[in-house]
C-alpha cells in the first residue's frame, strides 16, 4: 500500500502534463490540431503504458519509443512534418515546465534525416511492388483485355523515366563532388546532404506518368522493364547514400534508365512511321 501513492501521483504528474501539453497544441495549431494528436496519442500511450514518469524519461528510453510506438511506415511528407514538429513541441514543453530533455532534442536534430527516412519507407509498397514485377507476365495477360483499346503512353513514359535520370544523376554529382571537396565528411552528414538534395529535386517530380494504366499501355516488354525501374530503386535505397557499392548501383541503373528510354522511343518512331 505503501507504494500506491507515488505511483498514482507519478501517474497524475503524466495526465496532468500531458493535459496541458495537449491543449497547447490545439492552440497553437487550430485546424491542424485533430490531425497532429493522432501522433500525440501515439506518443503518450508509451509513457502510460510502460509507467515511466515524464520527469524520468531518459536517452535509454529513446530506441523503445521509437521501435514501438513511433513505428510508422508509409508516412507522407506532411505527416512525417507534423509528427516530428510535435516531438519538437514536446521538447519545448518540457523545457517550460522545467523537465530536462535536452538529450531528446539532441537526437531529434542530429538523427532528423534517419526518423524523416524510417518514416516514410514503405515496407509494404516495397513487398507489392517486387510482387507486381515478379508476377507480371501473368497480371499483364490478365488486364490485357481490359487495356488493350488503350493508346500507348510512349510520351508520359519517356518523360517520367527521362525525370527520374536527371534525379538521379544530379544527385550522383553531388555525391562526388563532395567528397572529392571534403574526403573526411563522414557517411552520416553525406548522407544527410544527398537526403535533402534529393527531397528538394523529386519535389516537381510527378508520378501520373508511373500509374498502373500507363505502364499497361506500354507493349509487354517495355511494360515490364518499366516496372523493373522501380525493382531497381529498391536495390539503390539498400546501400548507404554515397558508399561505392551506391554509385556502382546508381551507374547500372542510370544506364538502365537510358536504354530503356532509347528502346521506347525507336517503338514510338517505328509505330509514328508505320502509321
Amino acid at each position: 500500500m505503501r507504494e500506491a501513492i507515488p505511483i498514482a501521483h507519478k501517474k497524475m504528474e503524466n495526465e496532468r502534463f500531458f493535459g496541458k501539453f495537449e491543449q497547447t497544441l490545439k492552440e497553437k495549431y487550430g485546424a491542424m490540431a485533430p490531425d497532429m494528436l493522432e501522433f500525440f496519442d501515439d506518443f503518450t500511450m508509451f509513457f502510460t503504458e510502460e509507467k515511466i514518469p515524464i520527469r524520468t524519461f531518459a536517452k535509454e528510453h529513446i530506441n523503445k519509443l521509437m521501435a514501438e510506438y513511433l513505428h510508422y511506415d508509409g508516412l507522407t511528407e506532411a505527416e512525417c512534418s507534423m509528427a516530428y514538429q510535435m516531438l519538437l513541441d514536446f521538447v519545448d514543453f518540457s523545457s517550460k515546465n522545467n523537465i530536462d530533455t535536452a538529450f531528446f532534442k539532441h537526437f531529434l536534430e542530429t538523427e532528423k534525416e534517419t526518423i524523416y527516412d524510417y518514416w516514410l519507407y514503405d515496407a509494404d509498397s516495397e513487398l507489392d511492388f517486387q510482387m507486381f514485377y515478379d508476377n507480371f507476365d501473368a497480371f499483364y495477360d490478365l488486364m490485357r483485355s481490359e487495356i488493350k483499346t488503350m493508346k500507348p503512353d510512349f510520351d508520359n513514359a519517356i518523360h517520367f523515366i527521362e525525370h527520374i535520370h536527371r534525379l538521379l544523376t544530379t544527385i550522383r554529382s553531388v555525391a562526388i563532388q563532395t567528397k572529392k571537396d571534403d574526403p573526411t565528411i563522414s557517411d552520416d552528414a553525406l548522407q544527410k546532404l544527398l537526403g535533402e538534395r534529393m527531397r528538394e529535386e523529386s519535389m516537381d517530380l510527378s508520378i501520373k506518368e508511373c500509374s498502373e494504366e500507363a505502364i499497361l499501355s506500354l507493349p509487354k516488354d517495355l511494360a515490364k522493364r518499366f516496372v523493373e525501374i522501380g525493382c531497381k530503386v529498391l536495390e539503390l535505397n539498400h546501400h548507404t547514400r554515397g558508399s561505392s557499392n551506391y554509385l556502382n548501383t546508381l551507374d547500372n541503373l542510370l544506364r538502365f534508365l537510358e536504354t530503356l528510354s532509347q528502346d521506347i522511343q525507336k517503338v514510338k518512331n517505328k509505330r509514328k512511321s508505320a502509321g
